[in-house]
């Protein structure tokens, strides 16, 4: 398995699919990067851990990414995508009211960068 030695998360927030741009590792010290998404950030690091966990990395040897997913699925459970939605559309009671052929494909999106060399 690959080590992790230094990490970077990014909170991309709430954003539609068909805008989303992306995260690489450019101009960064960073070898690789995964983005998660879900309807909040719980689900998001969920899904970018798991993406590592595909690549071999070793997120377990990494207490502090652990400790951090641990307060990330404590600060957000909510479903967030929906309560933005219906923060502007106060009609909107569940996700069958906002499928009405607008293509709403919104998610919270939450990348994470890793290396497993030293940063100076």
């Amino acid at each position: 398995m690959k080590t992790i030695k230094h990490y970077e998360i990014i909170d991309h927030g709430i954003d539609g699919s068909q805008y989303f741009q992306g995260c690489g590792t450019s101009c960064t010290l960073f070898d690789d990067v995964v983005t998660g998404i879900g309807n909040n950030p719980a689900e998001a690091i969920d899904d970018a851990i798991e993406q590592l966990y595909q690549q071999d990395y070793n997120c377990e040897q990494n207490s502090k990414l652990m400790k951090d997913q641990t307060d990330l699925q404590k600060y957000q459970t909510r479903d967030l995508v929906f309560e933005f939605v219906k923060e502007y559309n106060p009609d909107v009671e569940d996700y069958d009211d906002i499928d009405d052929g607008d293509d709403l494909d919104l998610y919270y999106y939450l990348s994470i960068r890793v290396t497993n060399k030293d940063l100076k």
